[in-house]
């Protein structure tokens, strides 16, 4: 009798767990960098430097966005910790300030790099999906004269920045994303600054956005621009002739206030 209750509760347990549905096993996107170019002509509303128009300046295999994530993130799981590890921009032409005209230069202020930090929601599968993130940074702006060329006063401003809309990403790179490839040492120390991480397991992508997007970042002052985003970056070789046109520009400049 006793073996005919224990058979019967065994039964009763089975078909219970046998309703209760499967968790999903958690997949990841692997800790690496996304390497990211703003498209030219970025405008500044309000604030201090409000009209202000900004074109990329490259610092990193032709990029000039840098953002690193720096633990593995669960794809459908709570948002991931971001770090923007590299911007840089500067204005199209001199803007006024105090008075006087300068060329405006922007990075990361060196004092502030441990907060410059953020976080990365994505949602998906392994074949890719949507994310949103958010950032807060502290911009460097660093003025020179337009004139004399010499150093002017710096600037640094907290910017909040957040994604406009969720934005496509893929564990595939697009035509003409930035490929830093490494290993995943599987327990070893992660190269935080690669973007394609080979020898992954069953569970983990890279991550790449599929398609230009937008942040919006806003100042303390009432500043705000809206950038668009592209993860296709052109090859750095271009930027050289970019480079040697703002020269030439410069030498123009310079002829025009002897004269």
């Amino acid at each position: 009798m006793k073996h005919s209750i224990g058979t019967f509760w065994a039964c009763v347990s089975l078909a219970l767990y046998a309703g209760i549905p499967a968790q999903a096993a958690p997949i990841f996107v692997e800790q690496g960098s996304t390497y990211l170019r703003t498209q030219p002509g970025q405008l500044v509303t309000g604030g201090i430097f409000g009209g202000a128009i900004f074109d990329p300046t490259p610092i990193a295999h032709g990029a000039n966005l840098v953002i690193t994530r720096t633990e593995d993130i669960e794809i459908n799981g709570a948002p991931g910790v971001i770090k923007l590890t590299g911007i840089a921009m500067h204005t199209r032409a001199p803007v006024l300030f105090g008075g006087s005209f300068f060329d405006v230069f922007v990075d990361l202020d060196p004092a502030h790099l441990a907060d410059d930090v953020g976080t990365l929601t994505i949602t998906g599968d392994l074949t890719g999906g949507t994310a949103t993130e958010t950032f807060t940074y502290f911009a460097r702006l660093s003025l020179v004269d337009a004139v004399t060329h010499a150093s002017g006063p710096t600037q640094v401003i907290k910017i909040n920045s957040v994604s406009a809309a969720p934005f496509a990403w893929s564990p595939n790179p697009t035509p003409g994303a930035v490929l830093v490839i490494g290993p995943d040492p599987d327990g070893g120390q992660d190269d935080p600054l690669v973007s394609l991480r080979t020898g992954l397991a069953d569970d983990e992508v890279n991550f790449f956005p599929s398609g230009t997007f937008q942040t919006i970042g806003t100042g303390p002052s009432g500043g705000s621009t809206t950038a668009t985003v592209t993860p296709d970056v052109p090859e750095p070789g271009s930027f050289l002739l970019v480079g040697l046109g703002l020269a030439g520009l410069r030498l123009v400049r310079r002829e025009r206030a002897r004269h």
